[in-house]
Parts: C-alpha cells; structure tokens; sequence
C-alpha cells in the first residue's frame, strides 16, 4: 500500500533519538514514530546528493550558519550548524585531513578547482582520496 503524505502536521524529536511525525491523507490523521535506528537508515538518503550534479532537483544545498570541530572518542569531525540548535555532525577519517587543508587554503582561489562553470552540467566535486577499505 502507498500512502502519500500531502501535509505534516507534526514533527518531533525524543529523547531516545525517535522521531514522530504527524501528517494528513486522505482527510486522516496518521502518526508514524520512527525508532533511532531505522531513522539511521535515511540520514543518507535525505541528505545526500549525486557527486556530479549541483543542479539536479534531488541537489540537497545546505547552507551552515556556523561550523566546529570535535572529538567523538577517537575520532574527529564537524558539526555544521544549519539551523536553531540544529546541527550536522560528520565525522572524518583521519586521511582526508590534509586533503580538507588544501581545500580550505585554497577556497576562494578557482584555478585550483577541478569543477567546471556553473551549469555546464559536468562533475563538481572536489577530488580526495577515498578512505581506506572504500573503493571508487
């Protein structure tokens, strides 16, 4: 059965890292309350896009207000804050760090930039080295 949600009445956040929405079909209300570990699996489908098109329609285009660096136990990341106490959290491999140096010491300077002009329609990311153990 599909069921297409045209209206969210209701989004909330718990404790136990659930999330409940509250939405509208049909002229009925529904409540669906999605557990932390099966939310986890749509982190990656919600917010990414393809590497190659800025311009697709499913482009997610995020505009962080602020930025910080942590440690998660052994790891590093960013946080992005996109919004009122809301915040993206990445964490890094530790072999991608030199390649983020050069991308930031060289942000602004666009002859080091291996992407094409806006809507030619080409690749648009950045070239790093893949983590260890990923293949490309």
């Amino acid at each position: 059965m599909k069921t297409v949600i045209s209206n969210l009445t209701n989004v909330s956040t718990h404790a136990d890292g659930s999330l409940t929405l509250g939405y509208t079909s049909a002229k009925e209300n529904h409540t669906i309350e999605l557990k932390a570990d099966v939310l986890a699996k749509l982190y990656v489908p919600l917010l990414s896009s393809h590497a190659d098109d800025l311009n697709s329609p499913l482009s997610r285009k995020i505009r962080p207000v602020g930025l910080r660096r942590f440690r998660f136990g052994e790891e590093i990341g960013m946080s992005f804050l996109v919004g009122q106490n809301v915040s993206l959290h990445l964490i890094l491999d530790r072999s991608l760090a030199a390649a983020l140096q050069k991308l930031l010491e060289t942000f602004d300077d666009q002859s080091t930039w291996n992407v094409p002009t806006p809507g030619s329609g080409a690749g648009a990311v950045a070239q790093v080295p893949a983590p260890p153990g990923e293949n490309t």
